[in-house]
């Protein structure tokens, strides 16, 4: 599995490399502007991005079908995926965590805001892994959009609802991170069950 990480951040390099720069823009924007959230909304799209063209990668140099000629397992293949996406994640959310720290001053509203934006970027990865395992990158495009806008909006009318209540769940971290590590767990579950299911009966 190590090595089917390592093919993943290799084989997507040159996409990497242009993320980097885009996130560096728009990270030098937040910090002039004084908004960090330039920033946070490029850190939660961005390792999704990078996922994404590993996926993409694959499919087109059939690169599944020759692991399993090797010692690579099906339950190989989707543990590395997620593991990159995992990755990828703490990677936004420390420069995110970064960013508007820099700007805000403020560590604790810092982390309430990443923890933020760190879960919906979970969200997009939790629902785009099966669909990608089950139609491959291109055809999964079509998904995208419904999945990037439902759960902002969801987020965004939670906020506006219990926005007289944001004061108490920032002064309690303890509750604000016991949530969000319950919200992680069961998502990362339930999508990593369903593609262990989708590849298991997959033909490659």
């Amino acid at each position: 599995m190590k090595a089917a990480i390592i093919k993943d951040f290799l084989s997507c390099r040159l996409y990497l490399k242009t993320y980097a720069v885009f996130s560096l823009v728009f990270m030098v924007v937040g910090i002039v502007t004084n908004n960090p959230f330039y920033s946070a909304g490029i850190f939660m799209i961005v390792p999704v991005m990078c996922l994404t063209s590993t996926f993409a990668l694959d499919e087109n140099s059939k690169w599944e079908r020759l692991a399993l000629c090797s010692t690579l397992s099906r339950k190989d293949l989707v543990n590395a995926k997620y593991a990159v996406g995992f990755i990828l994640m703490i990677v936004g959310f420390a420069l995110n965590l970064f960013t508007i720290t820099f700007v805000t001053k403020v560590f604790l509203d810092s982390i309430a805001t990443s923890s933020v934006f760190m879960i919906l970027s979970l969200f997009y990865m939790s629902a785009l892994i099966p669909l990608m395992f089950k139609f491959g990158a291109e055809k999964s495009r079509i998904y995208t959009m419904g999945i990037l806008v439902v759960p902002a909006v969801i987020v965004l009318g939670l906020v506006s609802l219990f926005e007289t209540r944001m004061d108490m769940i920032l002064s309690n971290p303890i509750l604000l991170i016991s949530g969000l590590v319950i919200l992680f767990i069961v998502l990362l579950i339930i999508s990593y069950f369903i593609s262990i299911k989708i590849v298991s009966k997959k033909d490659y």
